[in-house]
């Protein structure tokens, strides 16, 4: 129920609470009677009812009457029935120290723990986010087209698992159009072959081999040709022709229905035929392989209905229609050279793909050890380190991702953030942790660091100096603990600023852990230095010749 109140002559306000948790909470054993509010009060908000019951709403402060402020001797909580209007004083008859203790209660303001002096440079801060609005641009303008051409794709299979032909053409030829327009514009876009392995496109132009080959088998009884979709890597094509495997089997299903065992001999030989040319591909874990084992249940499900049908042989046939088992008749398929070539194609792929991941992981260690060399001071050894791997890396880019620009995903594109986290952290502490370098330092080598690349490793960055600032600390070294924090707020506002989703926005959430764990160890400090504890070891010259700090002599240590 909805009850109002003016008990308290300094509060007016409305609550959605049952009357029982109301009353409950005043501590009165029966409902409040409406009172007019004296002409001469304000009315105070109730925020610590407020702040008990979220769902609680009070009408907004106003002046009436007289215009004559006062002030109500309590403000922490609801008043009891045994406070009247006589605890009310006016605000002008208060001293100074009576309205600094009961109305200028208000908490400082933030006072900020540290100067944000580190810097990322502006111009590479303003072409990182520009690359960033470019991608996300084209993507708003691809994925809606793609998603198209797979909506038409999807039509088309209906409609001739539904006997319209005519409306399937229709939808056909939508689905080339949109097909086509989503390439054209990955293929125009900067560093498209990033975009052209989105699901978003891969699904949709799986989509359209199937049902382009799905009307070309209902209306001719073969297949399109490899060669009648260049612009579709092989990937994406066999996972079609795992598609129509699945559209084959419930077409049989129902040309079973109706008895028509030609039709469903017909797709058994062609499923089984591509089932035995699978096998002969070694395929890699992921979406292919997992599509590639759903294949035996399809060839297992026609061969069941074979021999259902061939337990029947006088089931009536005479709901048998005519005009969709004539195109069935069985022709020559000549897929064989296709599968073969894709066969040979993707083995080579897949060679290429090896040599990549197992050089990479060199890369990979070389930069971890370098950011163990610079958390142990030795930054000589991490200069070493960091030379090697990026001459590595650019080794492995001109041998093989010049030519197949698909293989910088993965293993490659890891061993770049890792190698650009380390870079990072050692300008960081060489500049004295003043500057976070940009995206296009020299010091990357021209290794053409992709955003997604550069913004991984930053966030990684602030890791590094996380674990630095608990370094500084156990030396009690303040200054560089709020280096440290300054530095990581610094990220932290430029992920604001950039608004990233995706991958890239999860790590928001460890950039958010981090800074919180630099404030807590400058909080840390701030309690050791209050206390006054020693905040260094006594120094070993103090000690007696022969002796260490520990109290031992030389041999018994």
């Amino acid at each position: 129920t909805t009850c109002s109140s003016s008990h308290c002559a300094t509060m007016r306000f409305s609550c959605n609470l049952s009357t029982s948790k109301f009353h409950s909470f005043i501590n009165r054993p029966t409902p409040f009677k409406r009172s007019p509010i004296p002409s001469t009060l304000i009315s105070v908000p109730a925020l610590a009812l407020s702040a008990r019951h979220s769902n609680t709403t009070f009408n907004k402060p106003r002046l009436v009457g007289s215009n004559k402020l006062f002030f109500h001797s309590s403000t922490a909580r609801l008043v009891d029935s045994s406070t009247r209007a006589s605890n009310i004083t006016p605000m002008d008859s208060m001293d100074t120290e009576q309205l600094e203790e009961k109305m200028l209660r208000i908490p400082a303001r933030p006072a900020p723990l540290v100067s944000l002096s580190t810097s990322i440079s502006h111009t590479d801060l303003a072409e990182l986010k520009a690359t960033l609005d470019d991608e996300s641009s084209v993507r708003d303008r691809v994925f809606p087209v793609a998603k198209a051409a797979a909506t038409a794709a999807s039509n088309a299979v209906h409609a001739f698992q539904c006997g319209d032909f005519e409306g399937g053409d229709v939808e056909i030829a939508k689905m080339h159009v949109h097909m086509a327009a989503t390439i054209d514009e990955v293929e125009s876009a900067t560093d498209g072959w990033f975009l052209r392995g989105h699901p978003v496109i891969s699904e949709a132009m799986e989509k359209c081999v199937s049902a382009e080959n799905f009307g070309t088998f209902l209306t001719t009884g073969t297949l399109s040709r490899r060669k009648s979709f260049s612009r579709v890597n092989d990937e994406e094509y066999l996972c079609g022709v795992i598609s129509l495997c699945h559209e084959l089997n419930r077409y049989a299903v129902g040309r079973a229905t109706v008895a028509d065992s030609a039709s469903v001999a017909l797709c058994n030989d062609l499923v089984s035929d591509f089932f035995q040319k699978f096998l002969a591909f070694d395929f890699r874990n992921g979406n292919l392989r997992r599509r590639y084992d759903s294949l035996k249940y399809c060839v297992r499900r026609l061969e069941s209905l074979l021999y259902e049908l061939s337990l029947a042989p006088k089931l009536d046939t005479s709901m048998v229609t005519s005009g969709n088992s004539s195109g069935c008749a069985a022709t020559g398929i000549e897929f064989g050279e296709d599968f073969e070539d894709m066969r040979r194609a993707m083995e080579a792929y897949d060679k290429t793909r090896e040599d990549v991941i197992k050089r990479t992981r060199d890369v990979q260690k070389l930069a971890k050890q370098a950011i163990f060399a610079l958390h142990r001071g030795t930054l000589e050894a991490a200069e070493v380190k960091l030379t090697e791997a990026q001459t590595l890396a650019a080794q492995i880019s001109d041998d093989h991702l010049l030519s197949n620009p698909s293989l910088r995903q993965g293993s490659y594109s890891s061993a770049i953030e890792e190698f650009v986290e380390a870079r990072l952290f050692q300008i960081w502490l060489q500049d004295g942790g003043g500057l976070i370098a940009g995206p296009s330092h020299p010091l990357f080598g021209g290794l053409k660091v992709q955003p997604v690349e550069y913004l991984g490793a930053l966030a990684d960055f602030t890791g590094e100096v996380g674990r630095f600032a608990v370094q500084s600390a156990t030396t009690r070294d303040e200054e560089k603990v709020r280096a440290s924090l300054a530095c990581a707020l610094t990220v932290q506002r430029v992920w604001m600023n950039l608004g990233l989703t995706g991958k890239l926005g999860k790590k928001e959430g460890e950039l958010n852990t981090n800074v919180k764990k630099m404030e807590s160890v400058l909080y840390d400090l701030s309690l050791v230095k209050a206390t006054g504890r020693k905040v260094q070891a006594e120094s070993t010259k103090d000690e007696p010749e022969g002796r260490q700090a520990n109290g031992l002599d030389d041999d018994e240590a």
